[in-house]
């Protein structure tokens, strides 16, 4: 799934006339990704890398409870640990007009996560697959969600989570439990 990285730094006053943007990740050789222009209003060069790939975010975690016969609690947790992304690394290295290089400034590096958006969930009846019941839960308020059952029909929950890319977990179904 791609991500962008948007990497600025401070302007050269000197002579530079372009900058090399460099990139590597872990255990690959570092090479130069594209050149940027020395800007000429006076603000800092910028660099926008499109070329980034981050894991689909991880699957949800789904908890129901029956506090009465015909109420259901659904509750959507991210796991503690998420899918590992690989890390970038950057350097910069600033050119003059004759094509004379200066050395390559010290790398830094950015291991980009997976920001939840959101968790979408349905309720569905089993005898039919009807969806009775559904919703968002907004991960950085988690609250449990309460849906109306009809005693004696057996029900089950289905899950996903959504990053800020509208990239998806796998979709997650709950056991099924009877009202």
């Amino acid at each position: 799934m791609p991500l962008n990285i948007r990497l600025t730094w401070n302007k050269n006053t000197d002579d530079t006339t372009e900058y090399g943007v460099w990139r590597r990740q872990e255990n690959t050789e570092l090479s130069e990704v594209t050149r940027v222009a020395q800007p000429g209003d006076g603000s800092n060069p910028v660099y926008e890398d499109t070329n980034v790939d981050i894991a689909d975010p991880s699957d949800p975690t789904i908890a129901t409870n029956k506090p009465t016969a015909t109420t259901s609690t659904l509750e959507i947790t991210t796991p503690s640990e998420d899918a590992a992304n690989p890390v970038y690394y950057y350097s910069i290295k600033a050119y003059d007009e004759a094509g004379n290089a200066s050395p390559l400034c010290p790398e830094v590096s950015l291991q980009p996560s997976n920001a939840i958006d959101r968790y979408e969930w349905e309720l569905v009846r089993e005898s039919d697959t009807t969806v009775v019941d559904s919703g968002q839960i907004d991960p950085l308020n988690p609250i449990s969600t309460e849906s109306t059952l009809t005693e004696g029909n057996s029900y089950h929950y289905k899950a996903q989570a959504f990053d800020l890319d509208e990239n998806t977990s796998n979709i997650v179904t709950s056991a099924t439990f009877t009202a």
